[in-house]
């Protein structure tokens, strides 16, 4: 089990991964 810290702050990095993600897949349909 991990500590709740450690585990919010690999949550909070993927959800900027994941925001990421979609903020360049919008990007590439605006441009096509």
């Amino acid at each position: 089990m991990y500590p709740k810290s450690i585990h919010a702050v690999t949550y909070e990095g993927f959800l900027l991964k994941l925001q990421a993600f979609i903020f360049v897949f919008t990007v590439k349909q605006a441009f096509m």
